[in-house]
């Protein structure tokens, strides 16, 4: 760009605006006599004339230290006086505000130090990947611009200095890996050995050109006090699924996402921890991961995990909860209240499943967590024994995609998995609400079930549900009750049908008590037992007929509507 240059020689001027010819300029330390020097040339190799005498045009040459002030003191010929002040050069910078300080202007610029000043081409024609690793390497606070930068190779920050990179928004500032390489991660933060401590990164798209098949798009290595904001793994506005893995973090330890987006073939965005159980934590808000293999990708050891404000949605498998990174339990995995985690399953042959916890023991706690529209919403392993705190969740349409079997709203894989579900909304449930894929007598504590279509919320084969409180729809009930020969049992806050079934021998009989609900009856052992209606409470009593004291379950379910 074509600039103006600056007058070679500097001419002073009386009060009258004529030519200070043969006048004089001296310079002295501020407040002080002391002389100090200028120069003829801008090298400072040629030492000017203290004072400096001025030519027949009242000029001079005179070069001083950008960062130096001087005390200036103007002549003319006969020794009267101009002016007497302190003065700065032309690269000295003061706000006019009070109490401001005068400052260099290369100081007041290195307050923003842009990946531009190392050559960075925001035009996406040239590689940027040597100007924005020289850039790294000069500061700490690289600010990016609005533009698309490409990157022939893999953009590496791998030291463990603080490092804060400031984009101008992740609609705008696009990094785009432009390499020939498929199989490597795009963009790298950390180290393996001393990670990316206090690494900030805002108002960034992360996109590739190249079909990545393996690798992630952005690998964190030991993410720690990080934030990472307004940060996108590729965007659904794009419709970009270059990416293997969108973001990938190996070791984390009290960070946040915020304002994410990710877009992938396999992982959203993929977390594991530590080896020493609860110090991995990591807080997800306001962000959106969409049409990924997995969505969300919690993989061992991690600490706490809180996602919230956020659409899990269209993935095959919206949450997936695992030991695959790091064979440690996640400890706590916290869903918020607003969490949609919504529309699972990209393939047409396959049910999608809302949230999959193939972990060992970590505390999964729902709260008040919108699940919806899979094949499966909640899904334990084999391996996990809980416990699961459904806090009010809602439970939504799990269908029968593609003719398999399921459209169950939560199946558990282990008999001996620890499961309370405090009022659940169960709505549109074509198959069980609750099941146990492992056998029977699964132990599920619940409070207050809300049904709001005809359904199964709990399978008779294989769930053994204690109630604490009055049901809605169901009545008040109870679990594992100990009754003597003889010694009877009432029912006088229920209306329903009565299906009364030995669970040893597997005959079925029934009670009709009215509209409105199901009791299922399992007992030990090969007793049995009769119900009689009893005008004393208005309801129904039941009486154990065998000749010993025998444990009894009652199991309100609604009745299944008709195929």
């Amino acid at each position: 760009m074509a600039q103006q240059l600056a007058n070679g020689k500097q001419q002073f001027i009386d009060g009258n605006g004529n030519p200070l010819a043969g006048g004089s300029v001296a310079f002295y330390l501020p407040g002080t006599l002391t002389p100090t020097n200028t120069w003829q040339d801008p090298g400072l190799t040629i030492l000017n004339a203290n004072p400096v005498i001025l030519d027949a045009n009242g000029m001079a040459s005179i070069w001083g230290i950008g960062s130096t002030q001087y005390r200036q003191i103007v002549e003319n010929s006969v020794g009267v006086t101009i002016w007497d002040q302190v003065v700065g050069l032309v690269d000295s910078y003061q706000l006019s505000s009070t109490g401001s300080v005068v400052r260099t202007v290369p100081s007041k610029l290195q307050e923003s130090i842009s990946v531009l000043d190392f050559g960075a081409d925001p035009t996406g024609v040239a590689d940027s990947t040597s100007a924005f690793n020289s850039c790294f390497a000069a500061t700490t606070n690289p600010v990016i611009p609005p533009g698309n930068y490409i990157f022939n190779e893999q953009l590496n920050y791998n030291s463990t200095s603080k490092l804060s990179i400031k984009g101008a928004g992740s609609s705008v500032t696009r990094l785009i890996y432009n390499g020939a390489n498929t199989t490597n991660d795009c963009f790298v933060f950390g180290t393996t050995t001393g990670g990316a401590p206090q690494l900030e990164i805002s108002g960034v798209r992360f996109l590739s050109n190249t079909k990545m098949t393996a690798g992630a798009g952005v690998h964190y290595y030991g993410l720690d006090r990080a934030t990472l904001r307004d940060v996108q793994y590729s965007s659904q506005d794009e419709n970009n699924y270059n990416f293997y893995h969108g973001a990938w973090v190996t070791g984390c330890d009290f960070s946040y996402f915020d304002g994410f987006q990710a877009l992938a073939q396999q992982d959203g965005i993929r977390c594991s921890g530590s080896t020493t159980l609860g110090q991995a934590d990591i807080y997800l808000q306001e962000g959106k991961v969409f049409g990924c293999t997995n969505g969300l990708h919690f993989s061992g050891g991690m600490g706490g995990i809180t996602v919230d404000n956020s659409d899990i949605i269209k993935n095959l498998t919206n949450i997936l909860v695992d030991q695959a990174d790091l064979a440690v339990t996640n400890r706590e995995v916290f869903l918020g209240s607003g969490l949609a985690i919504d529309s699972a399953g990209t393939s047409s042959t396959a049910n999608g499943i809302g949230v999959d916890i193939q972990d060992t023991d970590a505390l999964v706690i729902f709260n008040e967590t919108w699940v919806s529209s899979a094949g499966i919403l909640i899904r334990t392993g084999a391996n996990y024994t809980g416990p699961l705190l459904l806090k009010t969740p809602f439970l939504f349409n799990a269908d029968t995609n593609s003719g398999t079997t399921h459209g169950n709203a939560v199946e558990i894989g282990n008999v001996n998995c620890a499961v309370v579900a405090q009022a659940p909304i169960l709505r549109s449930i074509q198959g069980i609400g609750f099941t146990c894929t492992a056998g029977v007598n699964a132990q599920v504590v619940v409070n207050n079930p809300v049904a709001m279509n005809q359904m199964e919320v709990f399978d008779p084969a294989t769930i053994c549900p204690t109630f604490i409180d009055n049901s809605s729809g169901f009545g008040v009930q109870t679990s594992a009750v100990s009754l003597a020969a003889n010694a009877t049992y009432n029912f006088n806050n229920f209306s329903g049908q009565i299906n009364v079934q030995n669970n040893t021998t597997g005959s079925i009989g029934s009670v009709i008590c009215g509209g409105g609900g199901v009791l299922v009856l399992g007992w030990t052992g090969t007793v049995g037992g009769t119900f009689a209606y009893n005008s004393a409470i208005a309801g129904y009593t039941f009486t154990n007929t065998g000749s010993s004291t025998a444990i009894f379950t009652f199991i309100p379910i609604r009745q299944r509507a008709a195929a």
